[in-house]
């Protein structure tokens, strides 16, 4: 994460880290930029930081039972999700929200919508050269171990939620346009709910 800020060692250590903390670096960075592009009166920076109210840091840190999970980057879709639907004027946002939700009714797997959420808060916002949506950039502002986080991966691939753009190395979401909702979730439901196998 140091290579979002322009620090050295220790002042990375002492005012985004250990400052921040329960904030990973990468929830760090991109908060200030969600807020400025989509916050209104009732959900900002600041509402994030001080108000009990669903998803917040305050709600969150009140509702992990005392063990101090770093929080990631996905948390913040959850908190401004309300505001990206909203965006109609904002075209690229909104349509980054339709495919996020859409991508969300799909998959079912926790790390899977983890990974969706992810995705959509880095291209909301959209600068690549210090947050880009390739894999391990991903992985690391989830703060996800490798080896499970590359077969969510291959199964958001496998299922056509996402797509690996070659030229770039970068993940990004089917177009909405490919994707047959109804055959989606009859397949998830189908493979979720299969009834088992009694015969002798």
């Amino acid at each position: 994460g140091k290579v979002l800020f322009d620090m050295d060692e220790r002042e990375y250590n002492e005012k985004i880290v250990k400052g921040c903390f329960p904030l990973s670096p990468y929830t760090t960075f991109a908060l200030p930029i969600i807020s400025e592009k989509v916050a209104q009166n009732e959900r900002t920076l600041f509402t994030y930081l001080s108000k009990d109210e669903p998803d917040s840091l305050i709600n969150i840190i009140n509702n992990d039972n005392g063990e101090c999970n770093i929080v990631t980057i996905d948390k913040l879709y959850d908190y401004f999700e309300s505001l990206f639907k909203k965006e109609t004027f904002n075209e690229n946002i909104y349509d980054i929200w339709v495919k996020v939700d859409t991508a969300l009714k799909i998959v079912y797997s926790d790390l899977e919508k983890r990974i969706v959420k992810a995705l959509g808060v880095i291209y909301i916002i959209n600068d690549f050269f210090q947050l880009s949506p390739k894999e391990d950039d991903i992985r690391r502002s989830l703060n996800v171990e490798k080896s499970i986080f590359d077969e969510a991966i291959k199964s958001l691939r496998n299922t056509n939620i996402l797509v690996l753009r070659k030229s770039s190395e970068t993940l990004d979401f089917i177009p909405l346009s490919c994707v047959d909702i109804n055959q989606k979730i009859s397949s998830v439901l189908e493979a979720k709910f299969r009834e088992p196998n009694c015969s002798k």
